[in-house]
C-alpha cells in the first residue's frame, strides 16, 4: 500500500464520513391502503394462504388449504376483484401446500 498519498485518503474517508452521517435515515413505516378485498367466507382458518400472479393473464392464483382448491381470481381491475375458477386439487393429493406461476403454466406442489 502506498502510503504517499495518505493525507488524501483520510480527506476522502471523512468526505465520505460527512456524507453518510448527513444522508436522510429512511423510515421503517410504511402505509397501505386496501383497494380491493376477497372475501371466502371462511375466517381465521387459512383460506387464503399462498398466492401467485400471472402477469400475462391478469389471473392471482390462491391456496385454498379449507375447501382444499386453488381459488382463482380476475385482478385486472384491482378494485374490482372476481373469483372466475377454483382448481380442485383433492385428486392430486388431498392439499395443496404452495402455489407457483411462471409463463402462464401453474404449478401446485
Amino acid at each position: 500500500m502506498d502510503i504517499s498519498n495518505n493525507s488524501e485518503l483520510i480527506e476522502q474517508s471523512d468526505t465520505l464520513l460527512n456524507t453518510a452521517k448527513t444522508a436522510p435515515i429512511p423510515s421503517k413505516a410504511i402505509s397501505l391502503t386496501p383497494i380491493s378485498i376477497n372475501e371466502t367466507g371462511i375466517f381465521d382458518a387459512g383460506a387464503a394462504e399462498i398466492t401467485a400472479h400471472d402477469p400475462k393473464s391478469q389471473r392471482l392464483f390462491t391456496v385454498n388449504a379449507e375447501t382444499p382448491a386453488i381459488d382463482i381470481l380476475d385482478i385486472s381491475d384491482p378494485t374490482n376483484l372476481v373469483k372466475i375458477d377454483s382448481i380442485d386439487v383433492e385428486a392430486f393429493g388431498g392439499v395443496a401446500n404452495s402455489v407457483s406461476v411462471f409463463d402462464g403454466v401453474v404449478a401446485v406442489p
